[in-house]
């Protein structure tokens, strides 16, 4: 029984020696200040980080846990929120041609945020697939960009008695360079 357990340790150290993990993210801060001749329309500012890890299976797929937090003050609304997410995530390489290629990247998330001033909670939850052209500068570094204008969206969101539900799907090929639509980023390779 202890050969057969050894072993077995052995054989799950030996894949996870071989294991090909990767890790990124986002991280943000935007300030916003805007006026009318003396008066104050406008004043937010906000700040989020998301820092994402995955586990390489095979040429085809990978699997991944991104996490969220997020921070919006906009003093004329009046708004303070704080949030969270958790979503993990599968990532499927449909084509590869060298150093591009084409991936669908689905997942399903989880959110919650909180407004101080008015006591407010707000949980929302969903499942995107969002296609991207990734290139590898090296065996450490991969560039991608996220093609969010050809995705696919559902989100449910709860904020006190008030349901919403989103569904998207189409492209746009009239709002590609959108920063919301069209993401660029990188992501190291372990």
């Amino acid at each position: 029984m202890k050969k057969l357990l050894v072993f077995a340790m052995l054989f799950a150290f030996a894949g996870v020696a071989q294991a090909q993990w990767f890790a990124g993210g986002a991280l943000g801060y935007e300030s916003v200040s805007t006026k009318n001749g003396d008066a104050k329309t406008d004043d937010v500012a906000n700040f989020t980080i998301a820092p994402e890890v995955g586990y390489t299976l095979n040429d085809k797929w990978e699997i991944g846990l991104g996490v969220a937090y997020f921070s919006l003050k906009d003093v004329t609304e009046p708004i303070e929120e704080q949030g969270w997410a958790v979503a993990p995530f599968a990532q499927y390489y449909a084509a590869t041609l060298g150093k591009f290629s084409l991936s669908f990247k689905g997942s399903v998330f989880f959110a919650s945020a909180d407004d101080k001033l008015i006591d407010e909670t707000s949980d929302s939850y969903g499942v995107s697939i969002v296609p991207a052209i990734n290139y590898n500068l090296s065996k450490t570094f991969t560039l991608f960009a996220n093609l969010n204008f050809a995705s696919l969206n559902y989100v449910y969101e709860k904020t006190g008695d008030l349901k919403e539900e989103k569904f998207a799907f189409g492209t746009d090929s009239g709002n590609v360079m959108n920063t919301q639509d069209f993401q660029i980023g990188f992501r190291v390779n372990f």
